[in-house]
């Protein structure tokens, strides 16, 4: 092992103005059964009472939990790079301060580092909501496939778990895999273009050698979504700022094999998150985001070759000449223009969005906005069945097996996610079901 006096792991929580949640992240911390880690609590300037309870358990827990106070609000990002200068352990893990951990969590990671040495320990989580929102499942993992074949296997197989969640806060990593690029940006970084979660947690990765899994959930992730239309536009403009950081970064690596079909995925699934939302943007998000992809205009080429038809199309058009935002706002149109025209030739009868998610949402969107009605969502998530979501309801796809044959010939599914692995595994799902490859759309 690495750690000599030092301790084994270092947990370094970032928090701004958490003044209801931070108390709860930190009696998690505090109540660790493991001796052999420190947490060093980093408050990137909070203006409201989450600074004075910091305090409060660094006093109360003097040894284990240290504060690093920087001044003024600043970017996300400047917290976690000053946590990790701070950070004494050989091992390290970012949380969240609004969310909190297993109390055995660090005992079972210890035992897993001491007796295999990962670089990489990943394990699961909980996630649960505010404000009656969307309950969200995380993805089954492998051991064997995870640990057993070296780290271009452990890749390969990443990729192929459907909706797998990139968050940084579910890894527990050696410190040396943290070069100086870790929180790099290929872009300004702002408040309207933060740096993405995703990109840090793929260099973590492309970065290890060895893994390991933690397969019971440690980590309970509170999910605070905001719906006025200031968090949408935000989202949205943070998908187009991950989109050009990991097109650069497939650039600047030069990937093949597993890797660049990595990144590929997360291309994709930016991009689909933009068409989903970017009425979201006013014509000044337009203008930025425009003079953003054209300063990638030439590495459209990157996309021309066993990539989804969908970022071909998109590469095509950057490479194409200047993007302004009259024909960026132009193409996303046109792409969505196409998939409700797709719909209408089919005019099914019943209609039907599988799953339920985020871009599955926006695609009902579009569609009651055309006038359909009586869309429903399906999702294999059981929890799901009989909610009502945006006024639709939602059903098992069981239900759908039970429909009589007439009635499966009118009706269209389209498959709306943002994950190319899981549109296959869905569209053979709906086969399965008993509805024919025309009755079933990838959009």
């Amino acid at each position: 092992m690495e750690h000599a006096q030092s301790p084994l792991i270092s947990i370094i929580v970032t928090v701004y103005n958490l003044e209801g949640y931070i108390a709860q992240c930190l009696e998690s911390l505090a109540a660790q059964r493991e001796a052999d880690f420190e947490a060093v609590l980093v408050d990137n300037g909070s203006t409201d009472r989450s600074v004075a309870i910091c305090r409060d358990y660094a006093r109360r827990c003097p040894g284990r939990i240290r504060l690093l106070e920087l001044p003024a609000p600043g970017w996300l990002y400047r917290a976690h790079r000053a946590g990790l200068i701070e950070a004494k352990g050989a091992f390290v893990q970012f949380i969240d301060g609004d969310d909190y951990l297993e109390p055995d969590y660090l005992a079972r990671a210890c035992e897993i580092l001491r007796a295999r040495d990962p670089d990489v320990l990943m394990g699961r989580f909980t996630c649960f909501t505010q404000n009656q929102g969307l309950p969200y499942r995380d993805a089954e993992l492998d051991r064997e496939a995870l640990e057993g074949s070296g780290p271009e296997a452990a890749i390969a197989y990443l990729r192929t778990v459907p909706a797998f969640h990139l968050a940084y806060w579910r890894y527990l990593f050696r410190r040396s895999l943290a070069g100086d690029d870790l929180f790099a940006s290929s872009l300004p970084e702002n408040r309207s273009f933060p740096l993405l979660d995703a990109l840090v947690t793929t260099r973590i990765l492309f970065a290890a050698g060895s893994f390991a899994l933690l397969e019971a959930p440690f980590y309970h992730y509170r999910s605070r979504e905001d719906s006025t239309s200031s968090a949408a536009r935000k989202k949205v403009l943070w998908n187009a700022q991950g989109w050009i950081e990991f097109l650069l970064f497939l650039k600047q690596g030069s990937y093949q094999g597993g890797r660049r079909l990595f990144v590929l995925d997360k291309l994709y699934q930016e991009l689909k998150l933009m068409l989903g939302s970017f009425d979201a943007w006013d014509d000044r998000d337009w203008s930025a985001v425009a003079s953003q992809f054209s300063k990638v205009g030439d590495c459209g080429c990157l996309l021309r070759e066993d990539v989804p038809e969908f970022l071909r199309r998109f590469g095509a058009f950057l490479s194409a000449g200047p993007v302004d935002a009259a024909g960026l706002k132009g193409w996303f149109r046109s792409v969505r223009q196409d998939i409700l025209g797709r719909v209408g030739r089919v005019r099914p009868a019943n209609l039907f969005v599988f799953p339920a998610g985020r871009y599955a949402r926006h695609v009902h969107g579009w569609l009651i906005s055309e006038g359909y009605l009586g869309v429903s969502f399906l999702d294999n998530n059981r929890e799901m069945a009989g909610r009502e979501i945006q006024g639709a309801r939602c059903l098992h796809p069981s239900e759908l097996e039970a429909m009589p044959a007439e009635e499966k010939e009118k009706s269209l599914v389209l498959i709306a996610t943002i994950y190319t692995e899981l549109d296959k595994e869905l569209k053979n799902q709906c086969r399965a079901l008993g509805l024919a490859p025309a009755r079933v759309l990838i959009v």
